[in-house]
């Protein structure tokens, strides 16, 4: 695993790094305050049509009411103004993929822009044989071979597939966010619930097992599902954090050591609680259910400051330990210790 240290001073040193963290900066700056822009003067709009309509409201007959209601709808436009940019500054993840950008100036993809020349420099100082797919995402179908979810017609979106391998354990995993649709819909409702928004992590498991077993984290997660039986195990702070499910009970004592445990535990502390792991089909299975998308470079933050690109190196870590966490390039995974 690649230290702080190391990655520091690949910062210091990377002088094409520093001159891209530099074009980046200016670029958020220049889109952040168009968008400002164009608030200030859409408020300024619907405050100036509210001046007049108030203005007008003691004069008589139907002029007055003609003025009202053009104030009216002059309020209404400004209002929806607003609205849509800011909902497309705060929120749209790919905002290179907004028109409204390209007709105030343009943004020629920031996020994009940040993680391909950004975050795909830090996968390959993780390691050049990584592969980076920013607009790639764990599937469906992978997800429904976890045997965590029921089955149902879900819809994937996702982003910032990572896979390579590490030791000899290979991997992928990448943000996701699923959703399923829903069995009656109102008029003008979302046809979709959100299932899932996270990030889903798969790797190889070095030893085979004939059934599956499942560690949810105690947090309700209504999509999740599980075979098997409730498993009690020895380790009562693991029991606390977890409920174990699992066909064969000898078989989850077999694969959840003490030692595995403790680093699930380890993991669940740094993770969150909205972590769910399945060991099935001679994989191992590591859903984050935290709402966060983590390569999203934010609007408000300097991308060129050290605290940031630590955060963000922080996010990557935080996956790739995963196998180190888990011990999963370890022959010795197996034992108690």
């Amino acid at each position: 695993m690649k230290s702080l240290w190391e990655f520091e001073q690949f910062l210091a040193t990377d002088t094409e790094l520093t001159a891209n963290l530099d074009q980046l900066e200016s670029h958020r700056k220049r889109t952040k305050n168009s968008y400002f822009i164009i608030v200030l003067i859409a408020i300024a709009f619907v405050c100036g049509a509210g001046y007049f309509m108030y203005s007008h409201t003691k004069e008589s007959g139907s002029g007055a009411n003609t003025n009202n209601v053009i104030y009216m709808i002059m309020i209404f436009i400004g209002i929806a103004f607003v609205i849509t940019y800011l909902y497309s500054f705060l929120f749209r993840k790919k905002t290179g993929d907004n028109p409204g950008m390209a007709a105030f100036g343009g943004n020629g993809g920031f996020q994009f822009d940040f993680k391909d020349r950004v975050i795909r420099k830090m996968v390959a100082f993780w390691d050049p044989s990584f592969r980076y797919q920013i607009n790639n995402h764990i599937k469906t179908a992978e997800v429904l071979e976890s045997g965590m979810l029921y089955p149902k017609n879900y819809k994937a979106g996702g982003s910032d597939m990572i896979q390579g391998e590490i030791d000899g354990v290979s991997f992928r995993f990448s943000d996701l966010h699923l959703l399923s649709e829903k069995t009656y819909v109102k008029k003008g409702e979302d046809p979709y619930n959100t299932v899932m928004f996270g990030s889903f992590f798969i790797a190889g498991f070095p030893k085979t097992f004939r059934h599956p077993v499942f560690v949810y984290s105690k947090s309700s997660m209504e999509a999740l599902q599980h075979e098997g039986e409730k498993v009690v195990l020895e380790d009562p702070e693991f029991m606390e954090m977890f409920r174990v499910y699992a066909v064969d009970q000898i078989e989850a004592r077999y694969i959840l050591t003490t030692s595995l445990m403790e680093r699930i535990k380890a993991m669940g502390k740094k993770m969150g609680k909205h972590l769910y792991i399945a060991f099935a089909d001679n994989k191992v299975y590591v859903m984050n259910n935290n709402s966060h998308d983590r390569f999203e470079a934010s609007w408000f933050k300097r991308v060129d400051k050290k605290e940031t690109l630590v955060q963000f190196y922080d996010e990557l870590s935080e996956q790739l330990s995963i196998i180190e966490e888990l011990k999963l390039n370890s022959n010795n995974i197996w034992k108690s210790e």
